[in-house]
């Protein structure tokens, strides 16, 4: 029996003898990795296409990327040079602003009672009250979008309506670089607030109107359009720019001390600058109950304010002085002048600020021979010679004449030119 058992398994598994360990062993399965390298290949591929696409997409990006930001940067400076159009034709002849005589008929705007009768707006924007095509709309010049122009129906210094020499110079202005690089710009300018201002010179801004003076102030907006090529029309890129144009205007009196070189102030305690407004009286009189007191009075008419210090070069204030004002430093003084301001912050109520370069006056150049001396005439001539005897009354109703009859109204001046001598040299 045992015998044909043993055979049985021979026969079973002919190649090789069954021990008792391998009895009890399990066949497996031969590995095969054949193919396995064409799988990692095509997953190569396939990450390579993926990260080359994405090279490409990204650098197309930025092309394009940078050719949206150089037609935006072009459109941009088409704005920019809108705004600065708009700010010289606002000073150029071709504008016109109200004068004060005419600003209560077409403003809203009130007088401030004073002897100038000077006017101010009472509204932001300021509207139109009469003589414009949208009576009670804001004070406006359009060159693009929906609205139209409201503005006051007074003519430039050429006769034109400043509406049409507004709309004629900045409305769709070509702006060219060569045939492929053009572009326009178009301005809307809104009118933020109105006054008008005493000033020194004989005439406003615009050469013809006489004081006291407009100034405005207003909002600019250009649009700017690029179009590509000088013939196109077309808008390629857009861009809007804002911007506040507002006049400066400063005291013609604005310093109490102003040095061409420097200035220098020490001393003690009570060393200082002020100011008073003359309309109201003299200093520290008259009736200013807006007046803070400056220096060491509190009196009526003495205002802490307007009483600045400024040079050319440097500005030195000592610790026990005080300036009712700001310290203006200058530019273009000599190098032993010095620059800047030495002293405390504190000895100054306004602030320390920069200030153009202020020209000396220049030196009075005479002709030859002009005298050196002061003029002088002998104690015994009357002026003019023509007259015998002066009134001792004011203003003169009469006066003797050499003859030594009363003669009405004032003597007159002699005949010629002023002499300085008998000589008449002068």
């Amino acid at each position: 029996m045992a015998l044909g058992l043993f055979a049985a398994i021979r026969l079973r598994s002919p190649a090789r003898a069954v021990t008792p360990a391998s009895a009890n062993r399990k066949p497996s399965r031969a590995r095969n990795d054949r193919g396995i390298g064409l799988i990692l290949v095509m997953l190569a591929l396939l990450v390579l296409s993926v990260l080359a696409a994405a090279i490409v997409f990204t650098a197309r990006s930025e092309t394009f990327a940078s050719y949206n930001y150089k037609l935006d940067t072009e459109a941009e400076y088409l704005a920019k040079a809108g705004i600065q159009e708009a700010v010289n034709w606002f000073r150029s002849a071709r504008y016109k602003a109200v004068p004060q005589n005419q600003s209560a008929a077409y403003y809203n705007a009130s007088p401030d009672g004073s002897t100038l009768n000077l006017y101010t707006s009472n509204t932001q924007p300021v509207r139109c009250i009469s003589g414009c095509p949208s009576t009670g709309g804001p004070v406006e010049l359009i060159g693009y979008g929906s609205k139209s122009s409201n503005y006051a129906g007074i003519n430039d210094a050429g006769g034109t309506a400043v509406a049409t020499a507004f709309a004629r110079d900045l409305v769709n202005v070509r702006v060219t670089g060569d045939a492929n690089n053009s572009g326009t710009f178009s301005i809307n300018a809104v009118l933020l607030s109105y006054q008008t201002v005493n000033v020194a010179t004989p005439t406003c801004s615009d050469g013809i109107t006489p004081p006291p003076c407009p100034i405005e102030t207003w909002l600019i907006t250009s649009q700017g359009t690029w179009t590509g090529a000088a013939g196109q029309t077309g808008t390629i890129a857009a861009a809007e720019e804002e911007a506040i144009v507002q006049s400066i205007y400063v005291p013609i009196w604005g310093q109490a001390l102003y040095g061409y070189c420097s200035v220098t102030m020490n001393g003690s305690a009570g060393v200082c600058t002020d100011s008073f407004n003359s309309a109201l009286g003299q200093y520290a009189g008259g009736n200013n109950k807006t007046a803070a007191g400056g220096c060491d009075s509190v009196s009526s008419n003495v205002i802490a304010a307007g009483a600045g210090v400024g040079a050319n070069g440097s500005v030195t204030l000592g610790s026990n002085v005080s300036v009712a004002g700001n310290v203006t430093i200058g530019t273009g003084a000599a190098p032993t002048c010095g620059t800047g301001y030495k002293g405390s912050t504190s000895s100054v109520l306004g602030e320390v600020v920069n200030g153009p370069y202020q020209a000396p006056p220049a030196v009075p150049v005479f002709r030859s021979g002009f005298p050196s001396g002061a003029p002088s005439y002998s104690s015994s001539q009357v002026l003019p010679l023509s007259v015998k005897t002066w009134p001792n009354t004011f203003p003169a109703t009469s006066y003797a004449s050499a003859s030594g009859a009363n003669v009405g109204t004032t003597p007159p001046l002699p005949a010629g030119g002023p002499c300085m001598d008998n000589s008449c040299d002068g």
